[in-house]
């Protein structure tokens, strides 16, 4: 059951347009639907799955596999993307999982 669902709510349409990678959480796929459910959008455009959120201050992220041919099940670098590293610390207090800056990862 997801619990920490009170400062976020689902994106009102499909995938939130203009975001980018921002960083990366390594962990499992069984891991993010334990924390976000099932995922929001399947196979879509260089992705297999992704779950788009969006907070209640307008602020929106994304998490999603990245040109994989499917879907990573064992421990995978999973993308997230935002319009700013904001997005890492809103993914950060909705999961509980600590992503890593894009520039910490290069």
């Amino acid at each position: 059951m997801i619990t920490n669902l009170s400062p976020l709510a689902i994106a009102s349409e499909g995938k939130p347009w203009g975001t980018s990678l921002q960083g990366y959480v390594k962990t499992t796929f069984a891991a993010l639907v334990a924390t976000m459910g099932k995922p929001h959008k399947c196979n879509g455009d260089k992705t297999t799955v992704e779950w788009c959120w969006k907070l209640e201050n307008g602020e929106s992220f994304t998490v999603y596999d990245w040109k994989q041919a499917s879907t990573p099940k064992g421990e995978y670098q999973w993308h997230i993307g935002g319009h700013s590293e904001a997005a890492l610390a809103a993914f950060q207090r909705f999961t509980g999982l600590n992503p890593v800056f894009m520039t910490e990862f290069a």
